[in-house]
């Protein structure tokens, strides 16, 4: 990243956001990946990371949030919501949350699934209307812990508010009928959301971790 910011001269003159696409990087996948992998801090360097801070513990479901004063995320801050997998039913087995944001903030929402601290699965919500929006991860009890993660891309410095419901949820019916093993419904409709990481964790890239240091600034390069 330094050698790339060295064509432009100043303080101040190069955004992450600029720099990242011309390297061939998508910032926000990046971005993503890095909410994900924070739940249980799945990297290389595992044991060298404290546990991150929880803003709420879900034991039972039906349940509710919302963005507390002193908690909420400013501008690609983080909060992470911890739902337990053995909350869902076989008649209900997968977990549905609705989420509502603060106009303004772009926000990124994703459910995150983890088996021994390793991240298989991240679904990101799809906003609907504006700020709002649903997501769903499918068979919850598969996993050893399953994760709500909200960030505002944007925002002023007083944070932004959120809240969210969670609910066990059926399972959709993929229409597919026939002995092929192929989806007989061309339209998924019932999806909410889009599976951006699926089964096989692994440690976040490295670009990563440089991403986060450099986020919330823009790169500065003197000689």
């Amino acid at each position: 990243m330094w050698e790339e910011s060295q064509a432009y001269p100043g303080d101040y003159g190069l955004s992450i956001y600029e720099l990242l696409p011309d390297m061939g990087y998508d910032w926000l996948e990046i971005y993503r990946e890095f909410m994900a992998v924070n739940t249980v801090m799945d990297y290389d360097e595992q044991d060298e990371f404290p546990a991150i801070a929880l803003e709420a513990n879900v034991s039972a479901l039906p349940a509710e949030g919302q963005a507390e004063s002193g908690s909420r995320p400013q501008s690609l801050g983080q909060n992470y919501i911890r739902i337990k997998t053995d909350t869902t039913s076989a008649e209900e087995p997968d977990l549905l949350v609705q989420f509502t944001g603060q106009e303004g903030a772009n926000w990124m929402v994703i459910l995150v699934g983890t088996i021994d601290d390793r991240v298989e699965e991240v679904v990101e919500l799809e906003f609907s209307r504006g700020h709002e929006g649903s997501v769903r991860l499918e068979d919850l009890a598969r996993f050893d812990d399953a994760f709500l993660v909200v960030s505002p891309l944007t925002g002023g410095g007083s944070g932004a508010d959120y809240e969210w419901t969670a609910t066990a949820a059926e399972a959709i019916d993929t229409g597919d009928d026939d002995d092929d093993g192929g989806d007989d419904d061309d339209d998924d409709d019932g999806g909410d959301g889009c599976t951006c990481r699926a089964e096989g964790g692994g440690a976040a890239p490295v670009v990563s971790l440089a991403a986060l240091a450099l986020a919330a600034i823009v790169i500065r390069w003197r000689r």
